[in-house]
């Protein structure tokens, strides 16, 4: 929802900073550029991340921690 509505507003482009390559999906920061703090500014060693990105992975890898141990809990416990 976060990088869908930075996209929204930006005319379908996620903004990125400078530092990173423009292409097809991106479009550079500049001072029409809204919603900045929800694009990919986020350096994670080669690439760039927007808070979207980084909470969506969280999420993910909470749901699957918390799965598999639900399943490990249940193999324990069968009898």
């Amino acid at each position: 929802l976060m990088n869908f509505l930075v996209m929204i507003v930006n005319n379908g482009a996620m903004p990125i900073s400078n530092e990173s390559l423009e292409g097809a999906e991106h479009k550079f920061i500049n001072g029409n550029t809204k919603l900045v703090f929800l694009s990919d500014i986020i350096l994670i060693g080669n690439y760039f991340m927007s808070p979207g990105d980084i909470i969506l992975r969280i999420g993910l890898l909470i749901f699957f921690i918390s799965q598999s141990l639900f399943l490990f809990n249940k193999l324990i416990k069968k009898p």
